[in-house]
């Protein structure tokens, strides 16, 4: 918005330098290893069977090196069924670009699932079959202060034994506030009342690590204080009150191995001393090219859920969380003659006014609209949970 009213060894040195420089150039060659520039095209199956009725979503993409900035391709046309060992078929009809949906579909008992999937282009691809597995419910969800912040468990056990391998997703949904409550928007000389409250908004965010636990090694089936997720003190979602919703997996034995791979090729490397990448095993294959890679593991298992909050009130007095608001600030503008073509062709949402003795205004004070309006990192209308 714009604002109103040299000695010869060192001779010597230098040109030897510059003598090297090309020797130096042409002994500098870029390294492309296969791996950064191979590898994309492949199948790419991201979802599982929820056994519980609820809605079952496959994704179906493409891989992409490591040097690609576009979003993944989506596999669209796809014919997508979930067959059991017992004859039974389910087709997944495609709702968005790649996404394939089955809903209503409650199943239960011994019986094996596999995951078909015939592409547009005839390529044909085929899961082992999986069993069913029964999620226990989440027995709580809890958390701990330390000088590290906000450290957030989550407690489990199943009485038959029969999981023993566990993964866990989190939704993160938070509360704030902008720094100023607007009045109203001013655009070129008139006054635009506001229809909908925009300084308190929520937003969300999903869990990005693979978090895993087994109960294997132990002699009861009993997963206690796993930690899930840390929130500093400084952390923004402390402003006024956070929420944090679970979700409980069951998995076999095949499955968490896949997990724990993949886990440990995505988020554990980096230095020498850290795992090297190994090849992570689906258990979906292509019938075409039984030599073609395919990524994804098909699992079926019924999803527990436990939602906790956490007020601010609940936290130390001394902690001063970040808001992101850190460099907003108010400004003011006279409404004076020199002013007259700025305030004819500017737009800014108003703070206050400053009235003058006769009533009329004097000034409006107002700040930038990122300042005011919560829309710009978030939603202002309340989740149905709150």
């Amino acid at each position: 918005m714009q604002r109103p009213l040299t000695d010869k060894r060192c001779f010597s040195a230098k040109h030897l330098l510059w003598l090297l420089l090309p020797l130096l150039s042409s002994c500098l060659q870029p390294f492309n290893p296969p791996e950064v520039s191979g590898g994309a095209g492949f199948l790419v199956v991201d979802g599982y069977l929820d056994t519980g009725g609820d809605t079952t979503t496959i994704r179906l993409t493409r891989s992409q090196n490591l040097t690609d900035s576009e979003r993944p391709p989506a596999e669209t046309r796809a014919q997508v069924t979930i067959e059991g060992d017992g004859g039974s078929a389910y087709p997944l009809r495609e709702t968005q670009a790649g996404n394939y949906l089955l809903t209503g579909v409650s199943l239960t008992g011994n019986g094996q699932y596999r995951l078909r999937i015939r592409t547009s282009g005839g390529q044909e691809y085929l899961s082992d079959y999986v069993p069913l597995k029964v999620t226990p419910p989440i027995d709580s969800v809890n958390w701990q202060i330390s000088g590290e912040g906000v450290q957030l468990y989550v407690n489990t056990h199943d009485p038959a034994g029969n999981t023993r391998y566990y993964r866990w997703e989190f939704a993160e949904t938070w509360e704030f506030d902008t720094p100023f409550i607007v009045d109203y928007l001013y655009q070129r000389g008139a006054k635009t009342p506001l229809t909908e409250n925009i300084t308190k908004c929520w937003t969300s965010t999903s869990s990005r690590n693979i978090v895993l636990g087994t109960s294997a090694l132990l002699s009861e089936d009993i997963i206690y204080q796993y930690p899930l997720q840390l929130l500093p003190p400084t952390s923004v979602k402390h402003q006024i009150r956070y929420s944090i919703l679970v979700r409980q997996f069951a998995l076999t034995r095949e499955g968490y191995d896949y997990w724990q791979n993949l886990k440990r090729n995505t988020e554990n490397l980096g230095t020498l001393f850290d795992p090297q990448p190994s090849q992570v095993s689906s258990n979906i294959r292509s019938v075409n090219n039984p030599e073609e890679p395919v990524l994804g593991f098909f699992s079926a298992y019924s999803v527990q859920e436990k939602r906790i909050f956490i007020g601010r009130n609940e936290l130390p007095l001394d902690w001063r969380s970040i808001t992101g608001y850190e460099g907003c600030r108010l400004d003011t503008v006279l409404n004076i003659p020199e002013n007259r073509e700025f305030l004819s062709t500017a737009s800014f949402p108003v703070v206050s006014e400053v009235l003058g003795p006769g009533g009329g205004v004097d000034a409006y004070v107002y700040s930038d609209t990122f300042c005011v309006d919560c829309r710009l990192k978030g939603v202002n209308r309340q989740p149905s949970f709150w």
